[in-house]
């Protein structure tokens, strides 16, 4: 990742974060304490390979574009089901009882394009600098670029 070899990448929250954080890397917020009851992904990219691969990585982001349109359209919530079915997820009759509740939640709480309120990890950041965990000459704009995101949501609305 820091050699720019890999990219896009999507990290659970769990995934090695003890590693990364031994090598330095800045927690920006647990999502397993903010939102202990969702399963969340996070999906970045390093520098070098924004730099190098723009279109690659816009290529890329239509596709989760169009998949959290696809998957958050209420139509699909049933032919949703029966793929993360398929999957081998919602294994258990609790798990398939709450689906239709939590893919309800989605409606609300997802997003159909992408979208990273830039305030939203602004507040993180702050957060986390007043928590005496993250520097405070730490800036958001050290770490988030929006502009090949933006760019892929326009070429899609203009599709």
């Amino acid at each position: 990742f820091r050699e720019g070899r890999y990219g896009p990448a999507v990290l659970e929250p769990t995934a090695e974060i003890e590693r990364f954080t031994a090598e330095g890397f800045p927690v920006l917020a647990d999502l397993r304490v903010l939102y202990p009851s969702r399963h969340d992904r996070v999906t970045a990219a390093n520098t070098n390979f924004v730099n190098e691969h723009p279109e690659l990585l816009k290529a890329f982001l239509r596709g989760m574009i169009r998949s959290c349109r696809y998957v958050l359209d209420p139509q699909h919530g049933p032919a949703f089901r029966d793929l993360v079915v398929r999957a081998g997820f919602l294994t258990t009759e609790s798990e398939l009882e709450s689906f239709d509740d939590l893919f309800g939640g989605w409606q609300s709480r997802g997003t159909r394009d992408l979208a990273l309120p830039r305030e939203g990890v602004d507040l993180i950041v702050h957060e986390a600098q007043q928590a005496g965990q993250l520097s405070d000459s730490f800036q958001t704009d050290q770490v988030l670029r929006l502009d090949i995101l933006a760019q892929a949501q326009r070429e899609l609305i203009e599709a």
